[in-house]
């Protein structure tokens, strides 16, 4: 499934690797993970799939296991051909917090910052930033979601909120260049019986692949 998986483990550091493959780099119900380099890129990432993803378990059995993917540092990365160039879900079961996503380049990924889960998942995305950042020709540039649905699975109806809904809230995205766009720049999605809270975008500068004119976000507070 995946070239580096990262399954419940504490205080890791991954630096100065190559992906050119079909699978990618999977941090899962971990902690205290670094990927950080001095001057050359950490991850060189060309892939089928989420170039770096972040999980914490799956539906039911993640939250019995109840184990957050926590205190994780990524920096100075270039990722090619992915799916999303780091992708949070969907699969958060156990939750997702402390994130930072630094000095990040991208060219020719579906989606740049990625956010996802969906109705059945339950748990949380909280306390993450997304700073400096250069996209060239992706599909969109930051995408949050908690309509993701997975091969086989089918949209499901509004629901009363329990352990079963995924909850994003406090996410900093930041200081974007966004060029040759093709579907959207931006895309945000919450489910009517939990709203999206607490994300900033700031700075972020979109260009799509056919526009004639820029759209600059200096900053854009959802609440």
């Amino acid at each position: 499934m995946w070239t580096i998986h990262l399954l419940y483990s504490d205080n890791v550091v991954v630096r100065d690797v190559i992906i050119e493959t079909y699978p990618a780099c999977t941090p899962m119900a971990s902690r205290w993970i670094q990927a950080a380099t001095c001057g050359s890129p950490i991850v060189n990432i060309d892939t089928g799939d989420d170039g770096i993803v972040l999980k914490s378990g799956k539906d039911a059995d993640g939250r019995r296991v109840n184990r957050p993917t926590e205190n994780i540092s990524i920096t100075n990365c270039t990722v090619h051909h992915a799916h999303g160039a780091v992708t949070l879900g969907s699969e958060i079961s156990g939750g997702i917090r402390n994130v930072v996503a630094d000095n990040f380049t991208c060219a020719g990924t579906e989606v740049g910052v990625r956010i996802k889960s969906r109705r059945g998942r339950g748990g949380f995305v909280e306390d993450v930033r997304f700073n400096n950042w250069t996209m060239e020709n992706v599909g969109t540039g930051i995408e949050v979601t908690s309509y993701y649905l997975m091969e086989g699975e089918t949209k499901t109806s509004q629901e009363p909120v329990s352990a079963r809904t995924p909850v994003f809230r406090d996410i900093g995205i930041s200081h974007m260049s966004i060029s040759h766009a093709r579907q959207a720049a931006i895309s945000v999605e919450g489910i009517p019986e939990m709203p999206i809270s607490g994300l900033c975008l700031s700075d972020v500068i979109g260009v799509g692949q056919d526009w004639n004119e820029s759209i600059v976000y200096t900053r854009i507070g959802i609440t």
